[in-house]
């Protein structure tokens, strides 16, 4: 099977990350995968490079730098502007429209998130990317 990118995601809940895991090798099996368990790693594995990376979904709250910060910090910066970034959080749902709405990120999901909710966000992240890319 042809790799069509990476998916970076990080969480620092080690479950959630378990069950995102399977989801993500269930129904993107062309995509590989990188887990981050703080924002931290997240955000020093971007900075090493972007090359492929299509998709960084990120929690929020995390030890280190938060995943809001991470998508508005790297979303706009050149060399990101084909990675669609997503938030995947606990709390109040401002914080996730307001990233949207100002264009940091392409979406967000509010945890705790059903299967296909979280599902259809990434086909549509990586749709959207892939689209920049042709």
């Amino acid at each position: 099977m042809e790799n069509k990118g990476i998916i970076l995601y990080a969480d620092d809940d080690s479950g959630t990350r378990d069950i995102v895991k399977k989801l993500i090798e269930f129904d993107f099996p062309a995509y590989i995968t990188e887990f981050f368990g703080d924002g931290s790693s997240l955000e020093e594995r971007l900075m090493k490079g972007t090359e492929n990376v299509k998709l960084v979904v990120t929690d929020n709250e995390m030890p280190g730098i938060t995943g809001s910060a991470i998508i508005r910090k790297y979303s706009k910066e050149p060399g990101f502007e084909n990675i669609r970034f997503v938030l995947c959080y606990a709390g109040d749902k401002s914080l996730g429209a307001s990233l949207v709405r100002d264009g940091y990120a392409f979406s967000f999901l509010s945890k705790p998130f059903g299967i296909d909710d979280f599902t259809k966000t990434l086909e549509d992240a990586l749709a959207s990317a892939k689209k920049l890319t042709q």
